[in-house]
């Protein structure tokens, strides 16, 4: 947050993550964070579109601390105990580790990966990043602001209305336009959608969706046979087809839709994929 201030532009993560995968085969993508209880609508809205994206959000309350100075109400939140146990419970899992952050208390952890054999890189800005760091990781480190190309936030909701505002036939988006932009409609069980690979998993892929929800083409639903191979060999980031919806459970903080395989051309594609 205090990172994206300073570069005085927003982080896409969903581009981040994309561009990642450009690169690497990700196995976990995971974002820390404290909240105040209850979480503003703001807060829900990004948490669901991490969810959505493909990231697993490790969350924990902020706690209330009273100065005994002045009395003012202090919040603390630090979830770097978490993401040190996670990477070092997980450390079969993976050969690269890639942290977002410049602060000195991880050194420790990058010295214990180093020793593990594994590689560390970390982006940040170097106007907030320690020097323990930097000197740590040497070339592995990135600064943040050298990748706005390929992170930054577009408003899409502005590009699109500034498109309209050329249009003779409508000079101004109208209210109903601004209200269908904000409204968010699930889908029907038997709907068909176009879908593109977020993430890939042993079990399923996960796919892009205008619903705001969890989607999840599961390997048993993709009516392709047997796959001998890993899906990370079959499937790749970015890759589009159609889906039609199965199932959708309302029940959790992020709706989640399980969806079957139903283009023929794409289902040819794969199968090709399979036998190479």
């Amino acid at each position: 947050m205090y990172q994206q201030r300073h570069l005085g532009w927003k982080i896409d993560w969903e581009k981040l993550l994309h561009c990642i995968n450009e690169d690497y085969r990700v196995v976990s993508a995971r974002y820390y964070t404290a909240l105040k209880e209850p979480p503003s609508e703001d807060q829900k809205s990004f948490h669901r579109m991490l969810a959505t994206t493909g990231f697993s959000l490790k969350t924990k309350q902020l706690k209330k601390v009273k100065d005994p100075d002045t009395g003012d109400i202090i919040y603390k939140g630090n979830l770097d105990i978490e993401l040190v146990i996670d990477a070092l419970s997980t450390i079969e899992q993976y050969d690269i580790f890639i942290l977002f952050s410049g602060d000195s208390d991880f050194v420790p952890l990058i010295t214990a990966l180093h020793q593990q054999r594994k590689i560390v890189k970390a982006f940040s800005t170097k106007g907030f990043s320690s020097i323990d760091l930097v000197s740590e990781l040497g070339m592995d480190f990135r600064d943040i602001s050298d990748y706005k190309s390929r992170f930054e936030l577009i408003d899409k909701l502005s590009s699109e209305t500034s498109k309209k505002k050329v249009k003779a036939d409508q000079k101004y988006p109208s209210q109903e336009d601004n209200q269908l932009a904000s409204t968010q409609v699930l889908p029907d069980i038997g709907d068909k959608f176009k879908g593109s690979v977020l993430s890939i998993k042993d079990y399923g892929v996960f796919l892009s969706n205008e619903f705001n929800a969890k989607v999840l083409l599961h390997i048993k639903n993709m009516n392709v046979g047997y796959i001998s191979k890993p899906l990370e060999e079959v499937f790749e980031v970015g890759d589009e087809f159609y889906v039609t919806i199965n199932n959708i459970d309302t029940t959790q903080t992020v709706k989640e839709i399980s969806v079957s395989l139903t283009d023929d051309q794409f289902q040819k594609d794969l199968q090709k994929r399979i036998k190479e």
